[in-house]
């Protein structure tokens, strides 16, 4: 049961992976789909009360915290600060630290104990 149930995380960390850095089963990755998208575009508020791309990529990183939580056997939900992060000051930096950064520590986290090793930015299996 145990090898399954490990397998079971390798797969699902695998599939998180890949939805978000490329070659996911559903089409384009977040990152394949954010490609070329500048700061500011993703800053702005074109539809007046919706989100922006920028807001909507921090609550994805939210989204993945809340999965690799519930991997790692916790009930905790998500604070409100979590689930919609504050958007930092509008800059290409920041923009690209927004992309990568709360995937890239959250897998790191989750799939070490399940011989994985985070390299690169891309989960590989040990």
């Amino acid at each position: 049961m145990e090898e399954t149930m490990s397998l079971d995380v390798e797969i699902l960390a695998d599939q998180i992976s890949r939805a978000f850095r490329g070659e996911s089963w559903h089409g384009p990755s977040v990152l394949e789909v954010l490609a070329g998208v500048s700061a500011e575009d993703a800053a702005a508020h074109p539809i007046a009360g919706a989100h922006s791309i920028w807001e909507i990529v921090l609550h994805l990183g939210g989204g993945y915290t809340l999965v690799l939580r519930r991997l790692r056997g916790e009930r905790a939900q998500l604070s409100p600060e979590e689930e919609w992060p504050p958007m930092p000051a509008c800059s290409s930096e920041a923009w690209r630290e927004s992309q990568h950064a709360s995937l890239r520590a959250n897998i790191g986290e989750t799939v070490d104990p399940f011989e994985f090793s985070v390299q690169g930015g891309e989960a590989k299996a040990a």
